[in-house]
């Protein structure tokens, strides 16, 4: 019993420290938290290229950036969703019947929780595309939203007009997307 509290008491200090970090990052603006990386790893270590060279090495620092933001908020979801279904009376049954735990994480517990992160993940897909311009204003980067920004500055109407139209479509697509995906993953949407 003392080896299982043990065993309890490293899961619970994990799950505390993973979730400090997630609010942390998720708190964190992304043009700061870019700020931040160049000053660490391209001024003050060397290892990376400050802003955004068309080499693998010139993607890491931005691809970062994006990245940890958008886990920050995947990861408090699934997280919730995860203990939201272990709670259920359905996965105390299979648990009780004797399935296996690999069985209840793949077939039960994954397509729970892939319910309420979809519409999520999806909306933070659209806004990923669209949506990455200050992070690849602060890198240099010439992306769809480094273009977007000068095109405002510039008063490029047309492209401006574009670029709105190009964010819409994403939206309106994934959330398409996402959507029927959903109806796929869980049945009881399917039959009202």
């Amino acid at each position: 019993m003392k080896a299982r509290r043990g065993f309890l008491n490293s899961v619970n200090w994990v799950d505390r420290g993973i979730q400090f970090f997630v609010i942390l990052v998720a708190a964190i603006p992304g043009f700061w938290l870019a700020f931040m990386l160049i000053v660490l790893f391209a001024v003050t270590l060397r290892w990376l290229p400050a802003f955004g060279t068309p080499t693998p090495a010139g993607v890491i620092l931005r691809v970062t950036v994006l990245a940890l933001q958008k886990t920050a908020v995947l990861t408090r979801l699934a997280r919730s969703a995860a203990l939201d279904a272990l709670g259920q009376p359905w996965m105390h049954m299979a648990n009780a019947k004797g399935v296996p735990p690999l069985r209840r994480a793949f077939h039960h517990l994954l397509p729970a929780m892939l319910v309420p992160m979809l519409p999520v993940s999806g909306l933070e897909f659209a806004n990923l595309m669209t949506g990455a311009a200050v992070v690849e204003y602060v890198f240099a980067w010439p992306g769809i939203g480094k273009l977007a920004i000068d095109s405002v500055i510039g008063a490029d109407m047309p492209l401006v007009v574009g670029f709105c139209l190009f964010a819409g479509l994403t939206f309106v697509v994934v959330n398409l997307l996402i959507d029927v995906i959903t109806l796929i993953v869980d049945p009881r949407l399917r039959n009202p």
